[in-house]
């Protein structure tokens, strides 16, 4: 499975402060592969690790239904 970082310092990404946030290319497997890794579908919780899935930049969706533009994970 191939996960391409596509962002994390570009405009819009000031408000994720200074923490392990990226953006990646949307795929099935590189979501399952996020998830066996132990990481989880969340919102962003203060402090919690794991990914959401966004339908266009700022656009939050579940990580089943399509279309997703991208990715966020905090690791």
């Amino acid at each position: 499975v191939c996960i391409a970082v596509t962002g994390g310092t570009e405009d819009g990404h000031a408000s994720h402060g200074p923490s392990n946030i990226v953006d990646v290319n949307y795929s099935p497997g590189g979501v399952d592969a996020l998830r066996q890794v132990g990481l989880t579908e969340t919102g962003f919780r203060e402090g919690s690790r794991g990914f959401t899935c966004e339908s266009r930049p700022g656009v939050r969706q579940d990580c089943n239904t399509l279309p997703i533009h991208h990715v966020h994970v905090r690791f």
